[in-house]
């Protein structure tokens, strides 16, 4: 049986799993939980499934040919993994040192959050043979700012990953985001290697008493558990719209716009005009530090008995988030 050998480049006095190299097989890691999908529920006891929508339209980012732009943008996008709960997400690298994901892939069982040394993030999951090292992966030291209405969480990465893969920069142009017609998704679908959705995922109006919050993007693109935390992008475009979610009775998927969560954790977020290497670039050298936040501006770690909601004229008619059955 092959085994991918995870050497973690750290010490965690308090997590011994991951003090130890961890090691597992494709087949154990096949047998781990998406969070917060088919059979997996939220803090609030709520299900929260992913869906596909037909046929599938997954395509491998491996078998992509080398020039296509996508390529280079799935760089930034990882695997995320609860070491402790063997559950997993997807999410991307928004800075240096800097992961998003999703508020669910956090969320603690007794309603609270993890520890972030329960997470470790790879960036380089993209086949069956891939082999994760001291290269590819880092381990979460701290969960710098997280929202469970708007289902996000930024991470700090212990090492610089940024500094190898580059990072994603935000779509902060509304009148852009209002002119998006259809979007693709880079996620890791089920726990599989890095794959990318850009065939039948038009963006629908979904304004209805159960998604009436406009904090929310909806569109037809496929998804699967293990997708959530995924960046979600124009189809043409660089830049994150939004936050993969979750879906929504078989009809489409969401993701929360990500203009919502920029507000949140722009303190956290490198210094605008700093280099990236987002989109197709190979050359643009990103900066080595991510930007320090400014204390009084910056959202708190600690959680609130009751997260701030999205402006009135967002909020939903279900109070949050709605059970799937």
């Amino acid at each position: 049986m092959k085994h991918l050998m995870i050497v973690l480049g750290f010490m965690c006095l308090s997590c011994p799993t991951l003090a130890d190299t961890l090691s597992l097989s494709i087949d154990e890691l096949q047998t781990w939980n998406a969070i917060g999908s088919d059979g997996e529920v939220n803090s609030q006891g709520e299900a929260v499934q992913e869906r596909i929508m037909g046929k599938p339209d997954f395509v491998k980012v491996i078998d992509l040919p080398a020039n296509d732009a996508n390529v280079e943008l799935s760089k930034k996008v990882g695997f995320f993994m609860d070491v402790k709960r063997k559950g997993f997400c997807s999410g991307s690298l928004v800075g240096p040192d800097l992961f998003l994901t999703n508020h669910h892939c956090i969320a603690a069982d007794n309603g609270g959050i993890i520890p972030a040394t329960n997470i470790v993030v790879w960036m380089e999951y993209t086949s069956p043979k891939s082999k994760p090292d001291a290269n590819s992966t880092a381990q979460a030291t701290q969960i710098l700012s997280y929202h469970e209405s708007l289902d996000y969480a930024l991470l700090k990465l212990n090492k610089p990953l940024g500094n190898r893969y580059g990072w994603l920069q935000l779509e902060q142009n509304p009148n852009l985001v209002q002119q998006i017609r259809s979007v693709k998704i880079i996620q890791h679908p089920d726990s599989r290697p890095k794959e990318i959705v850009t065939n039948n995922t038009q963006v629908i109006n979904c304004q209805s008493p159960f998604t009436g919050n406009k904090a929310y993007l909806c569109y037809l693109a496929d998804t699967q558990g293990g997708s959530s935390g995924s960046p979600v992008f124009s189809i043409d475009g660089d830049k994150i719209v939004a936050l993969h979610h979750r879906g929504v009775e078989g009809r489409f998927n969401l993701g929360t716009r990500i203009l919502f969560i920029a507000e949140k954790i722009k303190p956290y977020l490198p210094v605008a005009g700093a280099s990236t290497s987002s989109g197709t670039s190979n050359n643009a050298t990103p900066a080595k530090t991510s930007a320090k936040p400014n204390p009084a501006a910056a959202p708190k770690a600690k959680p609130t008995p009751k997260p701030a909601d999205p402006p009135s004229d967002t909020q939903d008619n279900t109070g949050g988030w709605k059970p799937i059955i």
